[in-house]
């Protein structure tokens, strides 16, 4: 299980890797908490959690709390995630993953940052029925990819020295509990109740860890430029969930496939989104490992933590 996470060593051979002042927002969720945990082994950290912390929709603040800490790098994992509410709330949708990245971006080109930028495999339309690389043209079907897609434009009209991650369904067992899908569903399916899960919608899971030991690794370089960060293969949502039941020796009777049609849900959904990790493997070496391999690291690990059963 020779996975390039580690490799990357051999790239950077006799590199030091100087210590750098990092900021990252959106740092209570899945991401960002992973994010901080991967970065701050080498490097100063400075975690947005919340508004309170730094509201990026609003540019005197943000900009000045950036400005503070001065980092060498900022980081900009907050935005909406969740498709349906930014369908339901465009105005919102395009304020936080809009205008905030416009505020984010502002702060880091002031004070001359590296800026690594969030993205989502939702800006593809997922009509291909095969991965995409990097520089395939974006065809986003929802709010969510319309906004996170704009976002990655004003990332790079504002930015020059620039990363940009699309990154696609993640897992792992940092953020809010009530927000990570493990945890959520194994919880309703231990106390009986039932879970329905798209079954006609094909993504790639990933595993958190795997993409902040990546963005720890891109931070320290200036390989600049776009980059599709996942774990190879791809499942729909219900055997994603069948499979952390399984092995996990829980009954998957109340584990429900659905058609997309049958659930409805404001945004659209893409049928088969899936990336190649081209510029990845291309530039620094990496390959990761298939999604059932990486997420039986994960639930190993949470059951050390005796987060799951």
């Amino acid at each position: 299980m020779n996975y390039v996470i580690l490799e990357l060593k051999d790239t950077v051979k006799g590199r030091v890797i100087l210590t750098m002042r990092v900021l990252v927002t959106g740092a209570s969720g899945l991401l960002g908490e992973a994010i901080c945990n991967a970065v701050q082994k080498n490097h100063e950290i400075r975690a947005l959690k919340g508004r309170a912390d730094g509201d990026i929709t609003d540019a005197g603040d943000i900009i000045g709390k950036i400005d503070d800490f001065n980092p060498d790098v900022v980081v900009h994992a907050a935005a909406i995630k969740d498709p349906d509410t930014a369908e339901k709330d465009p105005r919102m949708a395009y304020l936080v993953n809009c205008i905030g990245v416009r505020n984010v971006a502002l702060a880091a080109q002031k004070i001359g940052a590296k800026m690594l930028y969030i993205s989502t495999e939702s800006v593809f339309d997922g009509e291909k029925r095969a991965p995409y690389y990097e520089y395939e043209k974006p065809n986003p079907v929802n709010v969510y990819g319309q906004t996170k897609l704009m976002g990655e434009q004003i990332t790079m009209s504002l930015i020059k020295n620039y990363f940009i991650v699309r990154l696609p369904l993640l897992f792992g067992y940092t953020g809010k509990p009530q927000d990570n899908i493990i945890l959520k569903n194994v919880g309703k399916i231990k106390n009986g109740e039932k879970v329905v899960a798209g079954a006609d919608q094909y993504s790639q899971p990933t595993y958190v860890d795997m993409v902040a030991d990546v963005i720890a690794k891109l931070i320290d370089t200036e390989y600049y430029g776009i980059y599709h960060v996942s774990n190879s293969g791809s499942a729909s949502r219900y055997e994603f969930h069948k499979a952390v039941l399984e092995y996990l020796g829980m009954d998957d009777s109340n584990l429900i496939p659905a058609s997309d049609v049958n659930m409805n849900r404001p945004a659209v959904r893409q049928r088969y989104v899936a990336m190649h990790n081209l510029a990845l493997e291309a530039t620094l070496g990496i390959k990761l490992p298939p999604w059932e391999e990486a997420l039986r690291m994960c639930l190993d690990k949470m059951k050390s933590m005796n987060l799951v059963p």
